[in-house]
């Protein structure tokens, strides 16, 4: 059916349908995000919008496979097509940008679509041929019509999906899945055809030429048109209505500074409720420009009764005023905090990138409330339950307190001090991370974590001279853990720094136990997310040396390359400390970025560890070895060692010894190991080395497991 010479025409089809489709999700979006008043005038609009654009794209398919046939237009049936084409935009509107739907719903509109698909392409054909030449394949209908209706389920599952989707390479997505929705319709027209003859002789009428092109071109372009010029009137409509739109007496702006009095509630100094509902609009209309989320957080003190009862009204509200203040602190610059009354908050989250941006901020107010309140020499403990609903996900503005509050109710059931959300798939998902906090906490309490070595060689002798320590997790269900499966939570939990105190501790334990063993160990630590480390960290880090008697340059903190140019300012101080101190420092991951060497200078550090990037080429590539050589010149120039990382061939080795590098490591020696068998390979070398006076490869264990 399909000749090569209609690949142009393939071209144009899945060109203009990846355009719609693109333009579509905007069309959804704009449902999605825009009031009941908008959305009903542009209900309509992009329903027949759609419709008449499928129509379009019908026709472009006619002429890519039935391009040779003779045309009788009937303009009249025209009429049945349109209306039938618009239903099914109706019913991709109204699906695709609903905020909550059922299964059952969803099928249905599914059917009703695919039904009507099926009713467009005969009415469309109608059209162009007349329907008493025309006789129907019972075999090809009864796949058409199931293909028809899969195509138009997949079509409302993508749009709806992706009208709040907000995680990474969105663009690159929604271009994907255009073109993918594309293909879908050119399969699903060539599905229909194959249920219908034409029983009239082909004519030169439309033979394959330029008019052919010319026509699905000119068809494209008027779809493609269509649709932005749609979307153009509809934002141009809506930037008028806002204008009309009355503005009120209260000027609100991002942080909640009111230029009423009466906007303020006079104890704590927050917006008041009025303030509040005046910060909501303005934030849902940011939301809606923006196109992004954002949280309401109803906060509820607990026990709050018993201090006015107990203490009396003024230190109640000296508390209140306390509160207030934690709370402001806990939310970031974006955000806001006000009272409604009583013990009542509320806190509005803005700039939502994901879901899980709100959990650390909701988590912190908790925490700030929880801890104790020292009010005219009483010790008061109090604790607070937040309910969180998502804008526009749970409703409009009008639903959004409301479904704050009874997610706050959730909370209070389930024990209090604690966090709902009104949302039952993220409620979830916060409890799996809730549940991942309570066993990180006893991970710390428990001491669940270990240490595993990778020996550091000297490149030119092969002699052991230190060992790199990695942290991993002993999880009691889950086995063994690495770092990328539990630090990045553990840094939002706010855990980093109780797991770094640990590291040292047990990394001065093991060369304690080292000398024990007549070994003089050095430890490379590679410290977990440097970017929370604080300003006590030196000083703790000088403290448990003392107390374990451990010299200070036997330890070399890591820290990576990336976190050192991000945090510039903050390193460079630590790094003074720690040079005063006689603690050596080393820059991980070296050479991934092209301003490394910018920076390097500036960092008071006595290594660099190359990547494993700069090593996996360097014996089978000259430009390789080229780029190696002036990496390691360099760093010799400003007086640092050089540590290559993944070295796992003699080959490897070899060319980095002669380019004069320092250390090496890898699995060419060692994979990561326990202590035990770190401590058993170092006395076996050294015993190795008392007899023959040298070290090499053959004298390493090939046996040593994985810890």
């Amino acid at each position: 059916m399909l000749e090569p010479s209609n690949i142009w025409l393939i071209l144009i089809s899945l060109a203009a349908s990846t355009v719609a489709s693109m333009i579509s999700f905007h069309f959804v979006k704009k449902l999605f995000y825009s009031d009941e008043r908008t959305q009903k005038s542009l209900f309509t609009i992009y329903s027949i919008t759609m419709g008449v654009g499928i129509l379009g794209l019908h026709y472009i398919d006619w002429i890519l496979i039935k391009g040779g046939e003779k045309i009788h237009l009937n303009l009249v049936m025209l009429i049945p097509a349109l209306i039938s084409s618009s239903g099914i935009g109706y019913f991709l509107c109204k699906t695709s940008y609903s905020k909550h739907i059922s299964y059952q719903e969803l099928f249905g509109n599914g059917i009703w679509a695919g039904l009507l698909s099926y009713s467009a392409f005969i009415f469309a054909n109608a059209v162009i041929s007349p329907i008493s030449e025309v006789s129907f394949n019972l075999s090809g209908i009864s796949i058409a019509l199931p293909v028809g209706i899969c195509a138009c389920l997949m079509g409302m599952l993508v749009l709806s999906w992706m009208k709040s989707y907000i995680g990474p390479v969105k663009q690159v997505l929604k271009l994907g899945l255009s073109f993918f929705l594309a293909s879908i319709v050119l399969a699903t027209h060539i599905s229909f055809f194959s249920s219908v003859n034409l029983m009239h002789n082909q004519t030169v009428a439309f033979e394959q030429s330029s008019y052919t092109l010319l026509i699905a071109t000119v068809i494209s372009l008027a779809v493609i048109c269509l649709f932005l010029l749609v979307f153009a009137v509809a934002i141009y409509q809506q930037k008028v209505i806002s204008h009309k739109i009355k503005q009120p007496f209260l000027s609100v702006n991002r942080l909640g500074a009111f230029s009423s009095s009466e906007s303020i509630d006079p104890l704590t100094e927050l917006p008041n409720r009025f303030a509040f509902q005046q910060m909501l609009i303005a934030a849902t209309k940011r939301s809606s420009r923006a196109e992004k989320n954002i949280a309401l957080a109803f906060i509820d003190l607990d026990f709050f009764k018993p201090v006015n009862d107990n203490y009396g009204h003024h230190v109640g509200d000296k508390v209140l005023i306390n509160v207030a203040q934690r709370l402001q602190a806990s939310v970031r610059g974006c955000d806001s905090i006000a009272r409604l009354g009583g013990d009542e908050f509320v806190a509005l989250i803005e700039d939502i990138e994901s879901n899980s941006d709100i959990v650390p901020i909701v988590q912190r107010m908790l925490q700030s409330i929880q801890n104790k309140f020292f009010i005219e020499n009483h010790q008061i403990e109090i604790s607070c339950s937040i309910g969180i609903a998502i804008y526009p996900r749970d409703g409009d503005i009008k639903k959004l307190t409301i479904q704050a509050d009874e997610a706050m109710y959730k909370a209070k059931e389930a024990g209090r001090n604690q966090f709902r959300f009104y949302d039952a798939e993220i409620e979830k998902a916060s409890d799996q991370r809730a549940e991942l906090q309570r066993d990180l906490k006893s991970a710390i309490a428990n001491k669940e974590f270990k240490l595993v070595f990778q020996p550091i060689i000297n490149c030119q002798t092969q002699a052991p001279e230190g060992s790199e320590v990695l942290i991993r997790w002993q999880h009691p269900n889950k086995g063994l853990l690495s770092p990328n499966s539990f630090m990045p939570l553990a840094e939002s939990f706010g855990l980093t720094n109780s797991i770094n105190t640990w590291l040292i501790e047990e990394c001065c334990q093991s060369i304690t136990r080292a000398k024990e063993n007549g070994i003089d160990l050095n430890l490379s630590i590679n410290l977990a997310h440097q970017k929370t480390l604080n300003s006590f960290f030196v000083e703790r880090t000088i403290k448990c040396l003392k107390k374990y008697n451990v010299p200070n340059n036997r330890i070399t903190f890591e820290l990576t390359e990336t976190s050192a140019i991000k945090n510039e300012a903050q390193f460079t101080q630590m790094l003074a400390k720690l040079k005063l101190a006689n603690i050596r420092v080393a820059v991980d991951n070296f050479g991934l970025h092209a301003f490394s060497l910018t920076h390097l200078q500036n960092l008071q550090v006595d290594e660099i560890k190359l990547a494993k990037l700069f090593v996996n080429d360097v014996a089978k590539s000259a430009s390789a070895k080229k780029l190696a050589d002036a990496v390691i010149k360099l760093a010799h120039a400003l007086n640092f060692n050089v540590v290559a990382e993944g070295v796992e061939f003699e080959a490897q080795r070899s060319v980095l010894a002669d380019l004069g590098c320092n250390h090496v490591q890898g699995y060419l020696y060692s994979k990561p190991v326990s202590e035990d068998k770190l401590f058993k390979l170092i006395r076996k070398l050294n015993t190795s080395y008392e007899r023959t006076g040298r070290f090499s490869l053959s004298d390493y264990e090939a046996e040593v497991n994985v810890a």
